[in-house]
C-alpha cells in the first residue's frame, strides 16, 4: 500500500547532503564524520525556523519539511542555511577546524490531488542530484504541480 495524502497549502520539502562527506570520513575518520553530522544537526536546529521539521534521511542526507511555505520563501530559507553552513567552522574529533558545504534539493508541492510520498521524494531527490551535478554548494528548486 502506498502512502498518499492531500495537502491544500503549499508543502516544501528539501533534501540536503554534505558535499564530499566520504573525503571527510577518509581523511579525519568516522568519529570526526559523526561529530560533524551532529554539528550540522545542531546548526540546523539553531538556525532554521521552529515551524520546520528536520530529520536524517540516510547517510549524510537530511530532510527538511516546510508545511505551508511557498517556494520563494522555502528557497530563501534553504539558501540562507546553505550560506550559514559554508560560513561555519566545524571541528574534527581531534579538534581540527574544517569548512564544508552542502547541496540542497528542494521541491514545493501545490495542488489538491492525492500524491504519494514516493512522488515527493523522487522530485526532491532529482533536485538534489542536479545540485550535485552542477557544482555542489547550491540549492536547486523543482516545483511540483499536480492538476
Amino acid at each position: 500500500m502506498e502512502w498518499c495524502f492531500l495537502y491544500k497549502e503549499p508543502l516544501s520539502i528539501a533534501l540536503f547532503d554534505i558535499d564530499y562527506f566520504k573525503k571527510i570520513n577518509d581523511t579525519y575518520g568516522h568519529l570526526s564524520g559523526d561529530k560533524i553530522l551532529m554539528e550540522i544537526v545542531s546548526l540546523a536546529i539553531e538556525f532554521l525556523p521552529n515551524r520546520l521539521t528536520i530529520g536524517r534521511y540516510g547517510g549524510e542526507e537530511f530532510c527538511i519539511i516546510m508545511p505551508g511555505i511557498e517556494e520563494n520563501e522555502s528557497f530563501k530559507i534553504c539558501e540562507a542555511f546553505r550560506k550559514k553552513v559554508a560560513e561555519t567552522e566545524f571541528h574534527t574529533f581531534s579538534g581540527e577546524t574544517i569548512n564544508l558545504s552542502i547541496s540542497i534539493g528542494l521541491t514545493t508541492f501545490y495542488g489538491n490531488k492525492l500524491i504519494t510520498i514516493d512522488e515527493l521524494i523522487q522530485k526532491v531527490d532529482t533536485a538534489l542530484y542536479k545540485a550535485k551535478q552542477t557544482g555542489r554548494n547550491r540549492v536547486i528548486l523543482e516545483t511540483f504541480i499536480v492538476k
